[in-house]
């Protein structure tokens, strides 16, 4: 099992006190000399937008792994209150054959802006030298999928359902993201809150159609039934499936001296069936077709039902985790390709001038990433001589170079921000850091 780890662009906003730059500028060398600087630049350069680049050897969020088998279904339930929801014939291969061997699935979750800082997936769309256009996220995911060592791919007839928890509120559109493609446009997503998600568990879907497979014991409104009963017209030749079989073995050899259909929802039916000498007896049937018939039916209950019925399966599942939640959003989307998934929206944020020092020394080291833990977000923030941070926000810089880890903490970028300037400390913490020891020592 797997333990803890799964509309549009923002308008582009302006701080008022940020000092913006285009074209060429003037900029001071320190020495009082007036130099002039050429802004142009290409962003793609200092931050690969279409490739994943890890900034620490030993620091990385964990990928979790389990086995599954293709002829059967599973709902995996995270601590996170997120959920896999895994139907039978699930996974084809490049031909879009059934996967008869073990399915290897890989699955991780980034929620933490140190997550995503450590991934080194790229959460930025462009940058250009009016500023940067980041992703706010609500939550990220990684999954994949192998067997025998080859990849395997969703089956499009049966796919993959992710549950992704957050404690994030709000329209964050779907993204994905594709080694040298970067991340697609926005993809439909459901967004439910805690109270969606007790209306839908409260809900009654109607039952999906059953498939008379020659082998099932069924009632059948017949000729002979409807000519002793003539207001049975309407139900001539329908089948039924009785959901309670114990109940309706009881029936079988019985002498049934009257019989009634209510149709509920669906393919959901109420038989009220009266024995000779006893009270009317109601039970629960779903209706049952033939092949001729069935793929249609079933097809219009799928369109309508099946995602909102595997969501309802997997809350009840995972109900007792989802309890121990607070202010949990559940968005909730049908793979057609394994990969990386972002729940997020895109925001500019604008250039002001700074300085900042590593070790005392003031640098020109442009590699400094914001972890944003307002928003949150994390994004490269030099450009051109310019920062890009909001100010407002709760934030800490970070730092990788040949000698080590160098950070800001976000005590000590409290008061970065003075007279339209930027003035930032980095000090080195170590030679090397794991990803449970970054995140403590970011929000100092």
């Amino acid at each position: 099992m797997i333990p803890r780890v799964l509309q549009l662009l923002l308008p582009i906003f302006t701080i008022g006190l940020f000092t913006f730059c285009s074209g060429e500028s003037e900029e001071d060398t320190g020495d009082g000399e007036q130099v002039n600087t050429d802004f142009t630049y290409d962003f793609s350069e200092i931050y690969p937008l279409k490739s994943i680049h890890p900034p620490l050897e030993n620091a990385n969020v964990p990928v979790e792994e389990m086995e599954v088998n293709n002829d059967q279904e599973y709902q995996v339930v995270m601590e996170s209150g997120s959920f896999i929801d895994i139907p039978k014939d699930a996974f084809v291969d490049e031909n879009g054959e059934l996967i008869t061997s073990p399915v290897k699935l890989q699955y991780r979750e980034f929620h933490d802006p140190t997550e995503f800082l450590v991934s080194g997936i790229p959460m930025a769309l462009s940058g250009d030298e009016n500023g940067v256009e980041i992703f706010e996220s609500a939550g990220m995911i990684e999954i994949n999928a192998t067997a025998d060592g080859k990849p395997v791919f969703p089956n499009e007839d049966n796919p993959v359902l992710i549950g992704m928890g957050s404690n994030v509120d709000g329209n964050y559109p779907l993204y994905k993201f594709e080694e040298e493609e970067g991340w697609s446009d926005p993809d439909s997503l459901d967004l439910m809150n805690e109270e969606d998600m007790d209306e839908l568990a409260q809900e009654r879907i109607p039952s999906a159609p059953v498939l008379n497979t020659g082998s099932l014991r069924l009632f059948t409104i017949s000729d002979e039934t409807v000519d002793s009963k003539p207001s049975l017209e309407k139900w001539r030749g329908y089948e039924f499936l009785p959901l309670d079989m114990d109940k309706s073995n009881k029936l079988w050899s019985r002498y049934i001296s009257d019989i009634s259909v209510k149709h509920v929802r669906g393919h959901d039916y109420i038989l009220t069936i009266t024995e000779w000498g006893n009270e009317p007896m109601d039970l629960p049937v779903i209706r049952v077709y033939d092949s001729k018939n069935h793929a249609k039916v079933y097809e219009e209950w799928k369109k309508k039902y099946w995602k909102k019925r595997r969501l309802q399966r997997s809350l009840e599942k995972a109900r007792d985790k989802l309890k121990r939640k607070k202010n949990l959003y559940l968005r909730s989307f049908e793979i057609a390709s394994f990969g990386i998934f972002n729940c997020d929206r895109a925001s500019r944020v604008q250039f002001a001038d700074f300085t900042y020092e590593i070790n005392g020394e003031q640098s020109a080291d442009w590699n400094v990433y914001c972890v944003d833990f307002t928003i949150p977000a994390k994004y490269p923030c030099i450009y051109g001589g310019k920062i890009g941070i909001d100010p407002y926000n709760d934030y800490a810089l970070f730092s990788k170079r040949e000698d080590g880890v160098y950070i800001a903490t976000v005590k000590e970028c409290e008061n970065a921000f003075k007279n339209d300037h930027f003035n930032f400390k980095l000090k080195k913490i170590a030679d090397d850091i794991t990803l449970e020891e970054l995140g403590p020592k970011l929000v100092q």
